[in-house]
């Protein structure tokens, strides 16, 4: 949960890449790949998708998109997915 360690900088840092904006399923499918490439279930997928959605526009570089970078690496690593892979 901490963002600002080195590691947790440096997805943050390679998801910023790529453009001003960065579609919420590029994020989740980039802490994804981050994280081992994991697949989720697509119920889960769903839930977490929604939750990235309601934050609007996500502008690399902004507190609010490290935030979200580290909220959803929490929230991919507590799924069942994770957790039993």
């Amino acid at each position: 949960g901490d963002i600002d360690t080195p590691g947790i900088q440096s997805i943050i840092f390679r998801l910023s890449k790529g453009g001003p904006t960065v579609p919420p399923v590029r994020l989740l499918d980039g802490c994804l790949e981050m994280l081992g490439g994991y697949q989720l279930q697509d119920d889960t997928r769903t839930l977490l998708l929604e939750h990235l959605e309601k934050s609007g526009e996500l502008t690399p570089g902004s507190e609010k998109f490290a935030s979200l970078v580290g909220q959803m690496l929490q929230l991919i690593t507590s799924t069942q997915e994770y957790q039993f892979t």
